[in-house]
């Protein structure tokens, strides 16, 4: 079975298993400097670039989901339109000569339909690219319909997607902390009694109502997709806190340190939600306001 991930939703369709195939890593955002991240060497973060062949080529071996502004021959708009998609396979057509993408298209505008689209097929030529760059997101598994020998590619296929290599990339780079695997922030993932994290107090609040009043929370309004948030009550008591770069599953314990040896409390998981669904949460469990606590490791 073909598992992929909703890019715009950033929601993760799985089967449940421990393969860990069926994972979705990206960057640690709460430990990158954006601006000056380089997740595989080349990719700067968010950085707009022009077709390049051989980077490319690395994004189709490490699985990287790419952002393209493109100009399909019938564009009636000089800039074109933005489309996210998987890059699958690079070849060059024999009748043409052109140079062709296989890509999944996740989401963006489709000339050929007059409409916005999502999760299909296309082929990109790529002399009508503007400008690629990379999201920061990274795909594991074929979608439905992946064809690695593309007929289209009658002249050579320059590269396609191997993803036993793309699970091997990934895994190199989990390893060397520039992606995180999804074991690393699920705190109730297969643990035997209560997990254990380690978390940092800010010292600032997030308030439901006016979220961008708080200064840990408007950092990332340019990447609130990626921010995970988990919203939790203390067992004992009646605090309240959201903690940033972690998910939890709702009505789950989890104990909270604040160093490997100082325990802060036992808390039930509220709700867990990606930073871009918080305007959609005025409150959460009656309340509108959480101080918030960073994300540092897992104990167990």
């Amino acid at each position: 079975m073909a598992v992929y991930t909703d890019y715009d939703k950033f929601v993760e369709f799985k089967t449940k298993t421990d393969k860990d195939e069926f994972f979705y890593p990206k960057y640690d955002l709460l430990k990158e400097d954006l601006n000056k991240l380089d997740v595989v060497q080349g990719f700067q973060m968010d950085k707009t670039i022009k077709f390049n062949q051989s980077l490319m080529i690395k994004a189709i071996k490490y699985g990287m989901i790419l952002k393209i502004r493109y100009r399909g021959d019938k564009d009636v708009s000089v800039n074109g339109s933005e489309r996210s998609i998987y890059p699958l396979v690079l070849g060059v057509n024999k009748n043409t000569g052109n140079m062709l993408i296989r890509g999944f298209h996740l989401d963006g505008w489709s000339v050929n339909e007059g409409r916005y689209t999502e999760k299909v097929w296309r082929l990109f030529k790529v002399s009508n690219i503007i400008n690629m760059s990379f999201t920061g997101n990274f795909f594991r598994l074929p979608p439905n319909g992946y064809k690695s020998n593309d007929r289209i590619m009658t002249e050579k296929i320059i590269t396609k997607a191997d993803f036993n290599e793309i699970r091997k990339n990934q895994t190199a780079l989990i390893q060397a902390g520039k992606i995180e695997s999804e074991n690393a922030t699920q705190i109730n993932k297969d643990n035997k009694g209560f997990p254990s994290i380690i978390v940092e107090n800010t010292n600032t609040v997030l308030d439901l109502m006016n979220p961008n009043s708080s200064t840990t929370f408007s950092q990332y309004s340019n990447k609130l997709k990626d921010l995970k948030l988990t919203f939790l009550k203390s067992v004992f008591g009646n605090d309240y806190i959201v903690v940033f770069g972690v998910m939890g599953a709702e009505n789950k314990n989890v104990n909270l340190y604040l160093d490997k040896n100082k325990l802060l409390a036992t808390y039930r998981v509220l709700k867990s939600i990606t930073g871009d669904k918080v305007v959609y949460n005025r409150q959460i469990a009656g309340r509108k306001e959480f101080n918030i606590y960073n994300f540092k490791e897992k104990l167990n």
